[in-house]
C-alpha cells in the first residue's frame, strides 16, 4: 500500500451520496461520519457506503444496526478480513455496547474487535465497558452539537414552556418522568421525536397531568433551534442503570446548553463531569429550576463559555482526523 495516499472509509449501512450524509436523520451517522465530510482536512480523501474501494488506507468501522444484519454482518466481516490482509488499518466506532449480548449485533462485534487496530468510543462510560474486552488503544471522541450557541432568555414565558427532544428510544424515559410535572401551575411540554417516537407516544396510554399541554413535532435542526427560542427550560430523563442507556454520548446535555437553555437532566456517566451546569432531574433542585428557569442561567452562560466550544462541528473533526494520525501504515 502506498504509505503517502491517506484515504479514509466509513464501512456504514449507506449507500447515498457523500455531501447527503450530514442531511440523515441518523444520528449515529450524521454526528460521526457527517463530523468528518462537513469538515473535511486537506491530508485526508473520504467515502462512505458498504464496500470499502480499493486505494482506502484506513477504515473506520461504523454502526452497523440491526436490520438486516445478518447478511450485512458476513459483508462487512469479509471485506474487513481482506482489508486487513492487504495492510489497511482498521478502527470501531463503538457507539452502543452490543459484546455482552448473545445476538448477531454481539457476534459481529466480537469478531470485529480480532482485527482492529485501534478503536473511538462516543462516552468514557463507553471506553471502560470496551476495555473489559480489547486490551488496545480506545480513543473517546463525543458527537459534535449541531448548532451556535443561542444567548439565554431574559424574560420566563407564561405559562413555563418545556422542551424535550431525542430519539425513539428516549421516550420511554419521558413517559416515566411524566407524573413529575403534575401541580397547580400550567405546563407547556414541547416534544420534538422522530416517526417512531410520535407514533410510540401516541399508543403509550401515557398518564398526562391535566396541567400539561403536549405538542409533538417532528425533530430536525431547524426545529430545535425553534423550540429552544420559545422554551424556558429542557429536560431530559433518562436511566443510568440502564445499560443501553448508560453509555449515552453527552450530546443532547451539550446541545441543551448551547440552546441557552436552563436543563434537569438524569446523571448519565457522560453527564457527571458537567454537573455543576445543570440540575439533577431526580433531585429536589428540579422543582426550583421550574419555578424559577431564570434563576439558573448563569450556569447555561457558564457552560456556554467553558464546555460548548469543545463540542462544535469544527472541533470534533479535528480530534477525529487527529486519532488517525496516531493509526499508523
Amino acid at each position: 500500500m502506498n504509505n503517502s495516499h491517506k484515504h479514509v472509509h466509513w464501512l456504514i449501512p449507506y449507500d447515498g451520496s457523500l455531501e447527503s450524509v450530514c442531511q440523515l436523520n441518523l444520528a449515529s451517522i450524521r454526528l460521526r461520519a457527517g463530523c468528518m465530510v462537513a469538515c473535511p482536512d486537506d491530508q485526508w480523501t473520504i467515502s462512505v457506503g458498504e464496500r470499502i474501494p480499493l486505494g482506502t488506507s484506513h477504515c473506520i468501522v461504523g454502526k452497523i444496526g440491526k436490520g438486516g444484519i445478518e447478511e450485512r454482518k458476513g459483508l462487512w466481516l469479509t471485506q474487513l478480513a481482506r482489508f486487513k490482509k492487504s495492510g489497511g488499518r482498521i478502527i470501531l466506532d463503538f457507539t452502543d455496547n452490543h459484546l455482552n449480548s448473545v445476538t448477531a449485533l454481539g457476534a459481529f462485534y466480537r469478531s470485529v474487535t480480532s482485527m482492529v487496530d485501534t478503536c473511538v468510543c462516543s462516552s468514557q462510560t463507553l471506553k471502560n465497558a470496551l476495555a473489559a474486552h480489547w486490551p488496545g488503544q480506545i480513543h473517546v471522541i463525543p458527537d459534535p452539537i449541531e448548532i451556535e450557541p443561542v444567548q439565554p432568555k431574559s424574560a420566563a414565558g407564561s405559562p413555563a414552556s418545556i422542551l424535550w427532544f431525542g430519539h425513539a428510544t428516549n421516550v420511554k424515559y419521558l413517559v416515566d418522568f411524566l407524573p413529575r410535572l403534575q401541580g397547580a401551575a400550567p405546563l407547556r411540554l414541547m416534544l420534538l421525536t422522530n416517526i417512531e417516537g410520535i407514533r410510540w407516544l401516541q399508543q403509550s396510554g401515557a398518564s398526562v397531568p391535566p396541567n400539561l399541554r403536549m405538542e409533538l413535532a417532528l425533530w430536525s435542526v431547524e426545529r430545535t433551534l425553534e423550540a429552544g427560542k420559545v422554551a424556558d427550560l429542557c429536560i431530559i430523563p433518562s436511566d443510568p442503570a440502564d445499560a443501553q442507556k448508560s453509555g449515552a454520548s453527552s450530546n443532547r446535555l451539550i446541545t441543551a446548553l448551547a440552546l441557552g437553555l436552563p436543563v434537569a437532566a438524569s446523571m448519565l456517566g457522560s453527564y457527571q463531569e458537567f454537573a455543576s451546569y445543570f440540575v439533577d432531574i431526580q433531585s429536589g433542585r428540579f422543582n426550583d429550576l421550574l419555578r424559577n428557569p431564570l434563576s439558573f442561567s448563569d450556569r447555561v452562560k457558564a457552560a456556554q463559555r467553558e464546555v460548548v466550544p469543545a463540542f462544535q462541528m469544527g472541533h470534533i473533526a479535528r480530534d477525529w482526523y487527529r486519532m488517525l494520525g496516531t493509526v499508523s501504515l
